[in-house]
């Protein structure tokens, strides 16, 4: 029987299933009809809606999850995460650093692996990453988190580029709204254009942000009056946009900091089975990687371009790395059907090189 709060697919089709947390008297809706959840669900069971479309109980699969996070960066694919775990060979019980935890979709499926007895290490260096990625593993995460997921951010006070980054695309996103506004037209969840009045002009504001925005956990409230304060940005902005506000450091400098403070982590030596690295310069960090990690144990790394992977593997040779092994990994689905079996017309093609190699001693 299927227990409050557990998550559950309700299947219609493949392009039609909702990821949900069941709760006995609760009610879901959806365009195909509204559902009244029993007080009594069981996995494989078949409800209907009141327009009369079936609907099956499925259990979710970790892909589900993994796939429903909150993005503040490019997630790791379903088609390379199963690889990843392969390859370093991660097993219930492990301890597993996570070097760039990103929107935690990782970060999920490794606590996910190591199971109950495990524990995973995720570090990163934005703040903007991390309160989302906290609130990822929380929503779609694991049982347990605290016992099983160790946190770490190293970040000074001021801004990260990154951080800079995001925070101008949603006060850019925040005014383009308010011009949408300004003509009286917004679009709905259904993606229909609807007249609204003054008075309901700032609840719709709020609305859209905290839809579009409420992952990052800003405070929406008030937003016509500091999009007017934006506005009044001295000559350097641009759309009442200040672009010319720079942090204390360089994308460099912050790198060497990061690399720093990572060295600073003293009780952390030759004590990872498993360390797995996604941030955009990894070449920086493999001193760091081989000082926590097991020797003859391997390391993992993500990276979008060639380039990354090359200077990666130079620096995995220059610090006794061996076993180096790089994959590309593309996805294509097949329609089976009796006589007429094909490939479908897309496929997943790239996202990412991984690669890895095993530690030495000196």
């Amino acid at each position: 029987m299927i227990l409050n709060d557990e998550f559950i697919l309700l299947f219609y089709s493949e392009d039609t299933k909702f990821l949900i947390k069941y709760e006995s008297g609760s009610s879901f809706n959806c365009h195909k009809g509204g559902i009244t959840f029993p007080e009594n669900l069981n996995f494989g069971d078949c409800l209907v809606t009141n327009k009369g479309y079936k609907f099956y109980v499925l259990k979710p699969k970790l892909k589900d999850r993994a796939m429903r996070v909150k993005r503040s960066h490019t997630i790791v694919y379903p088609k390379e995460a199963p690889r990843i775990i392969y390859e370093l060979g991660i097993l219930p019980g492990m301890k597993v650093a996570e070097i760039g935890t990103g929107s935690g979709a990782m970060t999920l499926i490794l606590a996910e692996t190591i199971g109950e007895k495990g524990e995973v290490v995720t570090i990163d260096i934005s703040k903007i990453s991390h309160e989302n990625a906290k609130d990822n593993i929380i929503k779609y995460g694991v049982s347990n988190p605290i016992e099983r997921i160790k946190f770490i951010l190293l970040a000074d006070e001021e801004e990260t580029p990154f951080d800079k980054r995001m925070n101008i695309l949603k006060k850019r996103k925040e005014l383009r709204l308010q011009n949408d506004l300004s003509g009286k037209i917004i679009g709905n969840p259904l993606n229909k254009a609807e007249k609204i009045d003054e008075n309901n002009k700032s609840d719709m504001i709020n609305k859209n942000l905290e839809r579009n925005y409420g992952q990052f956990g800003n405070d929406n409230s008030n937003i016509v009056d500091n999009l007017q304060e934006h506005s009044n940005v001295g000559k350097a902005s641009v759309d009442g946009i200040d672009y010319t506000m720079r942090v204390e450091k360089t994308e460099s400098e912050q790198q060497e900091d990061f690399n720093r403070k990572l060295f600073e982590m003293a009780p952390y030596e030759n004590e990872f089975d498993a360390v797995f690295v996604d941030i955009p310069q990894p070449w920086t960090v493999i001193p760091f990687v081989k000082k926590i990690l097991k020797k003859g144990y391997r390391a993992g790394f993500l990276s979008p371009t060639v380039e990354q992977v090359a200077k990666s593997f130079d620096s995995l040779s220059l610090n006794n790395f061996i076993n180096l092994e790089c994959f590309e990994i593309m996805e294509r689905k097949w329609k089976i059907k009796s006589g007429q079996c094909r490939p479908v017309d897309r496929m997943i093609a790239h996202t990412a090189f991984i690669y890895f190699a095993s530690s030495l001693t000196n």
